[in-house]
């Protein structure tokens, strides 16, 4: 949903993320040999517990019905397409979304029955609690931009698939 630029956030996908990191490592190796070993321990341990958190999340995320998640920001495209979710973005080309837009907006998030509203605690979350309040969903945050990765990602998943799963 990046339509004028490239999606930016491909660390989400942790396929991708490991491929971040060889291409890192690889970088530091060139520059400072002395260290390789250093950097390539780094490097797999990274890899290992990337490789390890895919496979629960694949797991976790196997017999969810509703496959569609709602983002105020669409940094989830990456995770989303990996994972064979759908993300639904609020935001249109990095602004607010029009009046038609959030009608129709209300309309998808009570025709499919999302009950909850991600948004991104770095952007503004003012349409993801009017939609909310709209359609009875709730707002939580989920933040593409987590310091650890890994346990962002962690979350990520519980999070999509809480509010996903039957209550």
């Amino acid at each position: 949903e990046h339509e004028a630029h490239a999606d930016p956030h491909v660390w989400l996908n942790p396929m991708l993320a490991i491929t971040m990191a060889r291409n890192i490592s690889d970088a530091l190796i060139a520059m400072d040999k002395a260290n390789k070993d250093f950097y390539l321990k780094n490097f797999q341990k990274l890899m290992n517990d990337l490789l390890a958190f895919d496979e629960s999340a694949k797991n976790e995320l196997a017999g969810l019905k509703n496959r569609k998640f709602v983002v105020y920001h669409p940094a989830w495209g990456y995770f989303a397409e990996h994972y064979d979710l759908e993300q639904i973005s609020i935001e249109r080309n990095g602004k607010e979304p029009k009046i038609d837009e959030m009608a129709s907006t209300v309309k998808m998030i009570k025709d499919e029955n999302i009950k909850v509203i991600f948004a991104d605690p770095n952007r503004s979350q003012k349409s993801a609690q009017v939609l909310a309040s709209q359609t009875g969903a709730k707002v939580e945050l989920l933040d593409p931009l987590g310091y650890n990765l890994l346990e962002n990602l962690k979350i990520a998943v519980r999070a999509i698939k809480d509010a996903n799963s039957p209550k």
